[in-house]
């Protein structure tokens, strides 16, 4: 969720730039754009209508290439995010490891 509402943030906040302007270009090419750009009008359009210092159409334009932007991303972002759940799961492993041989230890200086 956080790589979804990142890449949205950054690409609204762009899109009014010479940079954004080339990146909206780059990533409308993109095969994920135009389903994106369908998913954020049908799911996201009636929301806007309660935030209005949001530019809606640049709303839309931003979602749609946050969209095609993870899908051209996918092959690095889910390694990288079975890597980090790995590196995750084995740092808490060690710490509950290390915690029950601390706590075992004080239950044995306890019971002698």
């Amino acid at each position: 969720i956080s790589v979804l509402v990142g890449s949205w943030l950054v690409i609204y906040k762009t899109l009014n730039k010479p940079a954004g302007t080339r990146l909206l270009r780059k990533l409308s090419e993109h095969k994920g754009y135009n389903a994106g750009k369908s998913w954020v009008e049908r799911r996201v359009s009636p929301l806007v209508s309660y935030f209005p210092a949001i530019n809606a159409e640049r709303f839309i334009l931003a979602g749609a290439a946050s969209v095609a932007l993870r899908k051209a991303a996918a092959p690095l972002l889910i390694p990288g995010k079975i890597l980090l759940s790995v590196l995750i799961v084995t740092k808490v492993t060690s710490i509950v490891t290390s915690r029950d041989v601390v706590t075992s230890r004080v239950e044995q200086g306890t019971s002698s």
